[in-house]
């Protein structure tokens, strides 16, 4: 109904183009989106690698073996040992789905485009200029609904990645304290 109603407001040559032209700057906006949300999410991709990088250089690997292959050990300090290990796996993984909801985000996706092409511009005479006006609008009316939509499922991934990270590296670094402390001899 709300398509209908504005489309029959658009009859007249001063309301075609300036729908035009706002459907086509908010087209430009959403792109721009786009971008930023791109740029967020290499950002956060290129942040889990480099801190991963550096815990697992801090995690004690040798300790860890010699701790497991250590039966001389009580019962709580195991117990402690294994609650540590199984958070520390826990927050490994956090981050890999944190990876992959930022590289999903990232990834190339096909945005709807306008057809302008499908015009061609040497026929257009001042009597029709309304009317492809009017076809130009609404297409960029479509484009802008599926930019938008395909826009709001990137940030709704941006925003899972980010949980993950945030609970991923608080694992990571806690269950890294933990193990560092249960394997001091």
């Amino acid at each position: 109904m709300e398509t209908k109603n504005i489309t029959e407001s658009l009859h007249g040559e001063d309301n075609v183009s300036l729908f035009l032209h706002t459907a086509i700057d908010e087209y430009t906006k959403e792109r721009e989106r786009t971008t930023k949300l791109d740029t967020k999410a290499s950002f956060f991709m290129t942040t889990i690698i480099g801190l991963l990088t550096v815990f697992i250089k801090v995690i004690p690997v040798e300790k860890i073996i010699h701790f497991i292959n250590s039966s001389s050990q009580c019962c709580i300090k195991c117990f402690y040992f294994c609650v540590s290990l199984s958070i520390l796996i826990i927050g490994v993984f956090l981050l890999i789905k944190a990876f992959y909801n930022m590289f999903k985000a990232y990834s190339l996706t096909k945005y709807p485009r306008a057809n302008i092409f499908g015009t061609d511009m040497s026929t257009i005479i001042p009597e029709k200029k309304q009317k492809i006006e009017l076809d130009f609008f609404q297409q960029y009316k479509q484009v802008l609904s599926g930019t938008i939509e395909k826009n709001n499922e990137k940030a709704e991934m941006i925003s899972a990645g980010l949980k993950f990270v945030f609970i991923g590296f608080i694992f990571l670094f806690f269950s890294t304290i933990g193990i560092l402390i249960l394997t001091e001899n």
